[in-house]
């Protein structure tokens, strides 16, 4: 009911596809169905969140169990999914431009982009990292001295790891310097075949996009991980400031509803939009 202009049809398009494939969304399986059977399909990151957490009642108690059971777990999760993206990505001849056009565009974004087991890996990367953390805190907890502590960490390697991030700041400040190169490695690899253009073998387009998101979340976690074990001080600050925590909600809300905002927009437009600078500015203010 808030359109009017030429874009009217697109609109039209969406409230039919809400009206026959609502249940999709509501049982967060929206994710398996073409592009055009989805409601609000902006909405796909819900559903892969919340298919993905299930998994982690079932690990935690794999690891309350027995550890090296549920790492058994997660890694074996992790190769199918690595397994599952190379046979996709080999099946549609994918490459890294899911922006292109066509039907590479349609079986990037319906085959592989919105799938959660595709999604997966950087997920159980925060697992793990939790579970390190959690390792800490516990031979932390049990040491009542430093001595006590050293040696409780000693009788594992993840937390013999964690004493070396806390207690040597040469090992800290490694970690920091790889995180940051390997971050800036899974951005900055593919600019030139983003940018300029430049073609890339289907080997090296299907490494990149199999593992440049797992490798930037374990870069990322290489330079936040020291500020959770108390290290980091200028970044435990900021990171630490209420006003994140705000704009985490606030941010979370506008993603909701920004795509149909965007189509109350363009539904009501009378004329023709030109590319500028100027526009692209005002839009996104």
């Amino acid at each position: 009911y808030l359109y009017d202009g030429p874009n009217y049809d697109v609109a039209r398009d969406m409230n039919d596809t809400c009206k026959g494939n609502w249940l999709y969304n509501f049982l967060y399986i929206n994710v398996y169905f073409k592009d055009n059977q989805n409601c609000m399909g902006w909405t796909w990151y819900i559903a892969n969140d919340f298919q993905i957490y299930l998994l982690v009642p079932p690990l935690v108690l794999l690891y309350l169990w027995k550890q090296f059971v549920a790492y058994a777990v997660i890694g074996i999760f992790m190769a199918v999914s690595i397994w599952i993206q190379f046979s996709v990505m080999a099946k549609y001849n994918m490459s890294a431009n899911f922006i292109g056009a066509g039907a590479e565009r349609l079986h990037f974004q319906s085959k592989y982009y919105n799938r959660p087991y595709c999604r997966i890996n950087p997920f159980l990367i925060g697992v793990i990292m939790a579970w390190t953390y959690l390792a800490y805190k516990q031979a932390k907890k049990a040491g009542n001295t430093l001595e006590e502590e050293r040696e409780i960490c000693q009788r594992s390697f993840i937390n013999r790891v964690n004493y070396a991030i806390v207690h040597n700041w040469i090992f800290r400040y490694s970690l920091y310097i790889a995180g940051l190169a390997i971050t800036s490695a899974c951005v900055y690899t593919y600019f030139d075949f983003f940018k300029l253009g430049v073609n890339k073998s289907l080997l090296e387009n299907h490494f990149y996009i199999v593992f440049s998101r797992p490798g930037f979340v374990i870069g990322l976690s290489l330079i936040i991980y020291p500020a959770c074990l108390g290290k980091a001080r200028i970044l435990r600050t900021i990171l630490g400031y209420h006003i994140f925590n705000v704009l985490s909600k606030s941010i979370y809300a506008v993603y909701m509803l920004h795509m149909e905002l965007l189509r109350v927009y363009w539904g009501l437009r009378q004329t023709h939009e030109d590319f500028t600078e100027y526009n692209i500015w005002t839009h996104t203010i």
